[in-house]
């Protein structure tokens, strides 16, 4: 029996591997809850802008837009099943959203604050540094996902384009099995035409035999019925 080759589906809900089910929701798990803490720990500094009527930092409010966009990307990957390359390549635009998120706080609180500005900005410059470090987790992460995510693609590209042997010598066959059928339909099919022209040949040769000897009867009887006449 030939062997079904698996789909895209298929391999999508496959659980083991490296891009496996099991792999795939721990990164995604991991991501929406750093995602969160992240949210969380620039939140504070723009609700007590908020509370001060203060203007809230254009660097705080990118980071929290970041943040949510991760957030619903890992929801919707729990509800919707993703197997377009596009997908991929959102995983890319994110990891770039975060990588510019590191490079901003990472320069402003790496180490001392300089920017009376920024050190003002914030309640807490050692929260601020933690933060740096949660970002540069979620950028690997969204990287990590970024690079299964192709070669997951890649995987599936190369399966769906492999030829199973066994499928080959099924159709291969299948159409032994269509040809001898035809030809075997086409010689029956001329041999009943055949034996109908034999039959009807000899139909036509017989019937002139035939009216030949009704006539010959005929005579005999009309000769039968004269002698009886004279008799």
């Amino acid at each position: 029996m030939a062997k079904r080759t698996p789909t895209t589906l298929d391999q999508y809900w496959h659980k083991g591997g490296v891009c496996g089910l099991v792999s795939r929701a721990a990164f995604r798990t991991l991501q929406f809850v750093f995602a969160i803490t992240v949210a969380g720990l620039y939140g504070v500094d723009l609700a007590y802008a908020t509370r001060t009527n203060n203007t809230a930092p254009t660097e705080w409010v990118y980071a929290e837009f970041v943040a949510a966009v991760s957030a619903i990307t890992c929801i919707v990957h729990c509800f919707v099943t993703v197997v377009h390359v596009a997908w991929s390549a959102w995983d890319g635009i994110v990891f770039v959203l975060w990588l510019a998120q590191v490079g901003v706080f990472g320069t402003l609180y790496s180490s001392s604050v300089k920017n009376k500005y920024y050190q003002n900005a914030t309640l807490s410059v050692p929260r601020m540094r933690a933060a740096v470090w949660i970002d540069l987790l979620n950028m690997l992460l969204w990287f990590a996902t970024f690079v299964l995510g192709i070669a997951w693609c890649c995987r599936t590209r190369k399966v769906t384009r492999r030829v199973d042997p066994c499928d080959d010598a099924e159709v291969a066959l299948t159409a032994d099995v269509l040809e001898q059928s035809a030809l075997d339909g086409y010689k029956k099919e001329a041999e009943d035409l055949a034996s109908k022209h034999i039959v009807e040949k000899r139909v036509d040769e017989a019937n002139p035999k035939a009216l030949e000897v009704e006539l010959e009867k005929q005579r005999t009887d009309d000769e039968d019925i004269r002698k009886g006449r004279v008799g």
